[in-house]
């Protein structure tokens, strides 16, 4: 198995074997949105063994995760969501990028 490097700011899970796979799971660090911190974004992704990270055709694409409190957000609030969505995907388009091992 290639011991494949780890993003900057990315935590890794264990290795793991399904189906004759051999993976483990990258969260992004979490992204609060400014003046709520009960609004949230993240990143997670399946990266190889061989370094790639999965598109989705050998166990699932790279995902946003959207964690929101019960209230709306103000204009300025909305505005850093949006932004804070592009960075996390820009995120995952690095990382599918090119291999990280």
């Amino acid at each position: 198995m290639t011991i494949a490097n780890v993003p900057a700011g990315v935590e890794p899970s264990e290795w793991e074997t399904d189906r004759s796979l051999t993976y483990r799971i990258l969260r992004g660090a979490p992204r609060n949105i400014g003046g709520r911190s009960d609004v949230s974004v993240t990143t997670s992704a399946v990266q190889l063994d061989d370094g790639w990270v999965d598109s989705g055709a050998a166990i699932e694409p790279p995902k946003v995760f959207l964690e929101a409190g019960g209230d709306g957000l103000t204009i300025a609030q909305a505005l850093r969501l949006a932004s804070t969505l592009v960075e996390a995907v820009e995120e995952l388009e690095r990382w599918r990028a090119r291999p990280n091992g």
